[in-house]
Parts: structure tokens; C-alpha cells; sequence
């Protein structure tokens, strides 16, 4: 199966290619005065198009700004802007990895791709919560409480992990033998790929249990799809 998600990879590349093609357009600076859910609902009634399409495409406009935003502010900061793209980088694939297993268990859909662009936002937002921990003292705060959070959601990410690798369950009813083992093995090959993005995710972080690393497990373990696999 093929990559389910190209419409949310506009988030990554940019908007220009379809903001171009309609009436509301806004800047980036006039996009960030208003939150995402109030941006969609606005950018969906000014192009007159409620579509899973022209959802996805409000989503995406909104992030694309806000990711051009948060790239701004780290100019001034390239160690922690390489620290922050490979976050960046993981993160964002770590969450399409988990749309493919749940899209995978689901049987198919396409609430997993549209789920998926209306996801980037939050993406953004929380880097934008990442870049001022980083960029501050404030991310490297430890106490007791943050500890347990942290563990809690290293628990919560690794045995998910565990159950994913080793329980392949995609929806196979009505396949043949063949079909259902070949659902198995594209199950199994997205886990795998999962697990190493969170691996990568963890060597990026380090071991420390502080607030900024604490922020970032949180966010992984609340997940898209976390419920359906």
C-alpha cells in the first residue's frame, strides 16, 4: 500500500500550489491571528467548499503557516533548529506511521488520511510549545511529578510498541489466506518502521525525565489512532 497521506505532506512542502486557486487566501500573518478550528471554519465559508478536501486543505493552510513561523524563530538558533527538524522529521512520520496501522485495522477508509492532515496543526502547536522549553531553561525542569509523567508515558509508547510488533491485526475478514499474510506482513513492516521512529525520537531526547522531554512522550502517547490499535 501506497502512502496515504500526500495531502498532509503540503504541510511539510508548502501551500502555494492550491492557495493560489482560491478566492481566500490569506497571508501567513492574517492565517496566525486566529486559532485552527476558527481559521477552518472561516477559510471553508470564504471559499464557499466543505469537502473532505477543503477541510483538509484549511488544516494544512493553517499549519503550513504556523511550521514557516516556528522555522523563523529558530534562525537565530541553528543547533536547536537541528535538533528540532529531526524531531520534526520523526514526529511527523511516527504519526502517519500510526495512521497506516490503524487505517491497516480499520480495513481501510478515508477518515485515516483525512484524520491525519487535520492532525498537523496540533503538530505545530506543540512545536511551538517545544521551541520556547528548548529555547529557555524552562524544558529542562525536573521534579518529582514530571517523573511519573514521564514514565507513564514511556510505558504507555512502549507497550503499545510491543503489542503492535508483535500482534499484527489488520482487518482481514473476507481475504484469502494469501491476502490476510500479505495484510500481516504490511502490518509488520509499519510497526517496525513505528518503533524506529520512536527509537529515534528517544536518542534525539536523551534519558532525562525533564519537562521538554515529558512534553514530547505526552504528545506521541496521546497519539491519532492510539485507541484503534
Amino acid at each position: 500500500m501506497k502512502k496515504l497521506f500526500a495531502m498532509a505532506l503540503f504541510a511539510l512542502l508548502g501551500v502555494s500550489s492550491f492557495a493560489q486557486e482560491r478566492p481566500f487566501a490569506p497571508s501567513c500573518a492574517e492565517t496566525l491571528q486566529s486559532n485552527p478550528t476558527d481559521f477552518m471554519e472561516q477559510y471553508i465559508s470564504k471559499n464557499n467548499d466543505g469537502s473532505e478536501a477543503g477541510q483538509d486543505q484549511a488544516a494544512l493552510y493553517w499549519a503550513d503557516c504556523m511550521a514557516k513561523r516556528n522555522q523563523a524563530k529558530l534562525a537565530n538558533f541553528p543547533q536547536l533548529k537541528a535538533k528540532i527538524t529531526n524531531l520534526y522529521r520523526s514526529q511527523n512520520e511516527f504519526f502517519s506511521l500510526e495512521t497506516e496501522l490503524a487505517y491497516l485495522a480499520g480495513g481501510g477508509g478515508t477518515m485515516y488520511p483525512h484524520g491525519r492532515a487535520r492532525f498537523q496543526p496540533s503538530i505545530e502547536e506543540h512545536f511551538v510549545q517545544l521551541i520556547d522549553l528548548l529555547s529557555t531553561k524552562a524544558g529542562a525542569a525536573k521534579n518529582a511529578s514530571l517523573t511519573l509523567r514521564y514514565n507513564k508515558a514511556k510505558n504507555t509508547l512502549e507497550t503499545r510498541l510491543q503489542k503492535v510488533q508483535s500482534k499484527p491485526n489488520p482487518y482481514i475478514d473476507g481475504y484469502t489466506v494469501a491476502e490476510a499474510n500479505q495484510k500481516k506482513k504490511e502490518w509488520l513492516n509499519y510497526a517496525k518502521t513505528y518503533a524506529t521512529q520512536y527509537s529515534n525520537i528517544r536518542k534525539n531526547l536523551g534519558s532525562s525525565a525533564d519537562l521538554a522531554s515529558t512534553t514530547i512522550l505526552e504528545f506521541l502517547a496521546r497519539g491519532i489512532w492510539a485507541e484503534e490499535l
